[in-house]
This record gives structure tokens, sequence and C-alpha cells, in this order.
């Protein structure tokens, strides 16, 4: 395929990825107060202090925030596979096997680390608003739901890494040995993105998102090396 039939095949997947999430923020937005409860339990199951509104749009823009937040989770599953579909041309028959189990565990990888998240956000909370025990606690809606936010996109986005990975094998591209050799290297390099990623900045967090991550990079070599045979 020419270069301008690439970039009119790129122009049309993010046209559709875009478009679903566009419809699905619009769902969302009718989901508002059920993602309201959803994204407050954090907060709630940790103190008692409300969080506070500090100008009059405040809420609309949260829930408009909320909205693509929502439209972004739920069209996971198209917009992953629009970027397989775009890569999927220049993969050979071989490869091409694996675009559906590799599209459905980007997918399930992003609501795990998703649901992982949301399951550790009471505990960085915690920990985050225990160096303030001596002030008062007054804190906004917005700053907390762009937290929750971003500490929930995070985790997502990173779990996904390993599917990368493991295609990156079945391209042939990296095996076994290699991966193993540079241990230490992915491990400082976890740490280093996990500190430039997590929203709070600290140590509690960094180390729940770093230990899952470097968790999977040792399956991934156990997957590349049981299943591909590399």
């Amino acid at each position: 395929m020419p270069l301008m039939g690439h970039l009119r095949e790129l122009r049309d997947r993010l046209a559709w990825a875009a478009g679903s999430v566009v419809v699905l923020s619009i769902v969302s937005f009718f989901l508002r107060d059920w993602l309201l409860d959803l994204i407050q339990n954090p907060w709630e199951r940790v103190t008692d202090d409300p969080l506070n509104f500090f100008e009059p749009a405040e809420s609309l823009s949260i829930v408009m925030r909320l909205s693509l937040f929502g439209g972004i989770v739920f069209s996971t599953p198209i917009w992953t596979y629009h970027i397989w579909a775009f890569v999927s041309p220049a993969l050979t028959k071989r490869e091409k096997k694996w675009v559906v189990p590799l599209i459905l565990s980007l997918t399930l990888l992003f609501v795990v680390g998703t649901i992982f998240a949301y399951w550790t956000m009471p505990q960085a909370l915690r920990f985050l608003l225990g160096f303030g025990e001596t002030f008062g606690n007054t804190v906004g809606v917005s700053a907390y739901v762009n937290f929750a936010i971003r500490y929930l996109l995070v985790f997502g986005l990173a779990f996904q890494y390993p599917v990368f990975l493991f295609a990156a094998g079945a391209a042939g591209l990296v095996r076994t040995e290699q991966l193993r050799s540079v241990r230490r290297y992915v491990a400082f390099g976890i740490l280093v993105v996990s500190a430039g990623v997590t929203p709070g900045g600290d140590p509690f967090t960094l180390l729940v998102l770093a230990g899952p991550l470097y968790v999977m990079y040792e399956l991934t070599i156990l997957a590349i090396k049981y299943i591909l045979k590399k």
C-alpha cells in the first residue's frame, strides 16, 4: 500500500475510534449519577469530609470529564480493535492469528488494571491524606475527580504493556533470552515510569503500580517461552 493509502487508513481508523468514544461518552452522560457515586466511593470509604465545589460551573465540568472517561473505558474493545486493524496488514498470516487474542487481552488487561486501581485507591488516599492530619481538609471535588480519573487510566493503560511485549515476541522482534538479560534495566525503568505517571507521585502508589508491572514482565517472558517457543 502506498504512503497516502496508509495515511487514509490511519485517518479512517482514528475516526472510528474517536467516534466510538464520542458515542459512548454521550451514553455515559446519561449514567452520570451512577458514575459520580462510583468515583466518590473510594473517598467516602476513607473520610467523612465532604468534597466541595468552588465554582458555579464546576459540577457541569466534572460531569463532562466523567462522561469522557466513561466513553474511553466503555469503548476500549472498539479502539483497541482499530489499533490492531491498522497494524495487521503488515503482519504475516502466522502473526495475524494472534490479532483477536491480543485484542481480547488488551481489553481484559485494561479492565483488570482499572479494577485493581479502584481497589487500591482507598489505601492510596489514606496514605496521602495521612500527611495532612494537622491541617484542615478542604478538598475540591474537581481536584479529587482529576486525581481519580488519572489514577484509574494510568493503571488501565499501564496494565496493557505485556500485550505489546508479547506481540513483539510473536513478530520475532524479541526473544526470551533478550528479555531475561535486561531484567535489571526493566525493573529500574518501571520504577522511573511509575514515579512519573502516578498522580500522587508518592511511594505507596509507585510501588502499587510498579510491583504488578514487573510481575507481568516476568509472566510475559514465560508466555513467550512456552507459548511462542522463542
